[in-house]
């Protein structure tokens, strides 16, 4: 009983991110004396990634590179109704998992023996599934353990729907960081910053924004009263910076207006970072990239850093040849893109 109630305690705690989810499956398995324990996420019946701790370092390397398209347990237990747990005969007969490559190859070297699980959570083309690998030598057919586990299944189920939030948050989290302007989210009454991208976050670092009494300012312009007007707002502040001011929208218990910042000079200098990246830019040719995104000509660039045109058409010349560009409007679009 005390066992279970660490158990408990752990994912919970997990749940509200006081822990790892892989501490807390790290205790549900020393309490069952499994081989490894943790939950899956699938998108589409396709695999999507996994929270499982104890498991040996070569079985989770395999099964998330290859074995998991052939897991026989997979299809199984996603047929399996929502909240329900079973031990592995209920979603395989024994003969024929061992049968399978995925015993034979995976799961037999490792000893291990089968498997008790479920689905703890369906949600659109989402499934969050829950397993324990019981050891080869493990007595009986799983069944002890599914009673037991179903006294923890609230618990799972409370953590794998706060995992797979977050997992939506981090995933949305890359797709914004991904522009090259400053995205940020602000209170719409008290123009507080809540949250910003990576280029937002770098213009705060630059003082193109910056917070002054509780209030956040672009270019100096002050854009607490603009947030609670109700209606989008695009604003040249200064040249080479604009924003757009989106209406409000309902935010926990308040409401929050995403702001978008357009600087030129932060804007050219994030895509040189990432042609950089891309195409292995050189200093001198990144330098170069990011001038041509400000709208220089050769002739103000080769005036700027005291060389001769030929030199810079040099460096030109490999920036279309490292980018698969063949002229310099083509270079643009593609800078401009990134």
């Amino acid at each position: 009983m005390g066992a279970e109630r660490r158990t408990v305690d752990a994912l919970v705690a997990a749940a509200d991110e006081e822990v790892a989810a892989e501490s807390a499956m790290e205790l549900l398995t020393a309490a069952f004396a499994a081989v490894g324990a943790g939950i899956t996420f699938w998108r589409g019946g396709q695999f999507a990634g996994q929270r499982w701790a104890a498991l040996p370092a070569k079985f989770e390397a395999d099964y998330v590179a290859t074995f998991h398209a052939g897991d026989p347990w997979k299809e199984e237990s996603q047929r399996v109704p929502t909240g329900k747990l079973v031990a592995s005969d209920h979603l395989l007969p024994r003969a024929e998992l061992e049968r399978t490559s995925f015993y034979n190859e995976l799961c037999r070297p490792h000893a291990i023996g089968d498997l008790c699980g479920g689905v703890l959570l369906r949600r659109g083309d989402d499934l969050v599934t829950f397993g324990m690998l019981r050891a080869a030598d493990a007595k009986g057919s799983g069944a002890r353990e599914v009673k037991d586990l179903l006294a923890l299944r609230p618990a799972l189920t409370r953590l794998a729907t706060r995992e797979l939030g977050r997992r939506d948050v981090r995933v949305a989290g890359l797709a914004v960081d991904s522009l090259s302007f400053g995205v940020l989210v602000l209170d719409a009454t008290t123009g507080a910053l809540l949250t910003a991208n990576g280029p937002g976050l770098r213009l705060l670092e630059r003082g193109v924004i910056c917070r002054t009494g509780g209030r956040t300012h672009v270019g100096g312009r002050d854009l607490t009263a603009l947030l609670v007007e109700g209606r989008p707002r695009a604003l040249a502040i200064a040249p080479g910076l604009r924003v757009v001011v989106h209406a409000a929208a309902p935010y926990g218990h308040g409401r929050a207006c995403v702001v978008h910042a357009h600087h030129l000079r932060s804007m050219a200098r994030e895509r040189a970072a990432r042609a950089t990246a891309l195409f292995a830019l050189s200093p001198r040719e990144a330098d170069v990239a990011e001038a041509l995104m400000l709208g220089w000509s050769t002739k103000e660039i080769a005036a700027r850093d005291r060389v001769a045109i030929s030199t810079l058409r040099t460096h030109l010349r490999s920036l279309l040849r490292k980018t698969g560009s063949d002229r310099l409007a083509t270079l643009h679009a593609l800078l401009s893109g990134l």
